[in-house]
Formats: structure tokens, C-alpha cells, sequence
């Protein structure tokens, strides 16, 4: 399971479980932990990203999930390895040699 995908299931369960989280006040304080070195661990790997972008000179458009489709219908002049980056979910898809955008993990 990939770094993403286990961010996405550690919300889905919190979403899940709120109820619960919230009327225990040794979960609720758990939970905000949790909450807190999640949100600290996904800023660090995205300055992390960006270095590493800038490092190998990578063209990076940064979008939302919900508007990733439309960006990689617009960008029809991106060029070849560009990637398009969401922001809230990490997502990412990289521009193909024969134009068309490809998951990257």
C-alpha cells in the first residue's frame, strides 16, 4: 500500500469511527495526534517533492483532484514528463511521450 493510499484509509476510518473518537476522550486525544503527525508528515513530503522537482527540473502543475481531469485536458502544451500534482490528496499523473497522463505513485 503506497504512502497515499494509506493516508486515505487512516481518514476513511476517522471519518468513519468520528462518533466514537469523540465521545471517548482518550480516542479524541489520540485522534488529534494522530491528526496533527499526519498533517506534519504530508507537508514534509511535499517540500520534499518539490525539491526533488526542482532538483531534476521537472515541470509541475499543481491542481486539486477534482480539477486534475480538466488540467490534463488543458495542458495540451505540457511537456513530455510534466506532472500534474493534487494538492489536497497527492495524487499525482505524469505526461507521456505520446500526450497522454499517466498515474505516477
Amino acid at each position: 500500500m503506497s504512502y497515499t493510499q494509506a493516508r486515505a484509509v487512516f481518514h476513511a476510518w476517522t471519518a468513519a469511527h468520528a462518533a466514537e473518537i469523540l465521545t471517548d476522550p482518550h480516542l479524541e486525544a489520540l485522534a488529534r495526534q494522530a491528526l496533527a503527525l499526519d498533517a506534519e508528515a504530508a507537508a514534509e513530503v511535499a517540500r520534499l517533492q518539490a525539491q526533488i522537482d526542482r532538483y531534476q527540473g521537472t515541470v509541475v502543475y499543481h491542481c486539486t483532484e477534482a480539477h486534475a481531469a480538466d488540467a490534463m485536458i488543458t495542458l495540451t502544451d505540457a511537456p513530455e514528463g510534466a506532472i500534474v500534482r493534487a494538492t489536497d490528496t497527492g495524487a499525482e499523473w505524469q505526461r507521456q511521450g505520446d500526450g497522454t497522463w499517466e498515474p505516477r505513485e
